[in-house]
């Protein structure tokens, strides 16, 4: 006959069962997992938000990276690093010709730093950026600016309110400084300056800051990519090196304009005129 043996002692189960798992669930399991130190940024229904038990950074760099050489500059330093993504099997997605990083410390030490600095220099990298989030932002394209403002305010609203002044004060930047907002493209010209503006009046309003042109103390970069948002401040260096390259580029502020039925606080966020 069949013989039922009863285990005594609790079974520990390790691990990310994947099967049948919706993404969200997944992302969750993922981050109460050992794998990941404390202090990661993985957040089930958001995305990645950085923390202030952590400093999170993430690099563009070219697809002739030698991630070997990344990896052993990365690997000598004292504290833990760890790349949240790689825990994440597609959710939320990985990100093309950047990487984000989770350094297990506060606040991020010189010789952190300088090994970042490093890995610029020698071109591993090219720029750095103070994490902040990488949000979905579900057909952002069709929305009109108030209404991606807001979208924009309800998304970032609790972490990701946490994650901006987590970041800004990776870079010491603290209480209500100025910022701009730089994006690369978000499509057409028309939808830059809208998707600009909106994310530009939803911090502002979120965080009481001042949007800004000239001289900010904190350049706020976003990269779009489908429906997905990434954030983070340029370290100063980047900065520094992203101005001077554009030195000779005149820049024209568009004079605000509040059309029917578009917030005042949309209308006023200064940005440059694309040329």
């Amino acid at each position: 006959g069949l013989v039922e043996k009863v285990l005594e002692n609790s079974l520990k189960v390790t691990g990310v069962v994947q099967r049948q798992l919706a993404s969200e669930s997944l992302a969750l399991a993922t981050a109460t997992a050992d794998t990941l130190p404390e202090g990661h940024p993985v957040l089930p229904g958001l995305g990645l938000a950085a923390t202030e038990q952590a400093v999170d950074v993430w690099a563009t760099h070219e697809s002739s990276i030698r991630i070997r050489k990344v990896e052993r500059i990365l690997g000598s330093l004292l504290c833990p690093v760890s790349q949240p993504l790689m825990h994440c099997k597609g959710w939320p997605p990985a990100l093309r010709g950047k990487k984000w990083f989770t350094f297990h410390e506060r606040p991020l030490q010189p010789s952190t730093r300088a090994a970042l600095e490093t890995l610029q220099r020698n071109g591993s990298f090219s720029t750095l950026h103070a994490a902040v989030a990488y949000l979905q932002l579900e057909d952002w394209q069709n929305l009109s600016l108030e209404t991606l403002q807001q979208h924009l305010v309800d998304r970032l609203r609790g972490p990701g309110v946490k994650a901006l002044r987590a970041a800004a004060a990776v870079l010491e930047v603290t209480g209500g400084p100025c910022f701009y907002v730089q994006c690369k493209s978000a499509g057409s010209q028309e939808q830059t300056l809208v998707f600009r503006r909106a994310l530009a009046a939803a911090v502002s309003e979120l965080m009481d800051w001042i949007p800004e042109i000239k001289n900010p103390h904190l350049t706020l970069s976003v990269h779009l990519k489908d429906d997905w948002m990434l954030l983070g401040f340029v370290f100063p260096k980047a900065a520094a090196e992203a101005k001077a390259k554009t030195a000779k580029v005149k820049v024209v502020p568009s004079e605000p304009t509040v059309g029917p039925g578009q917030s005042a606080a949309a209308a006023e966020i200064p940005l440059p005129e694309v040329t």
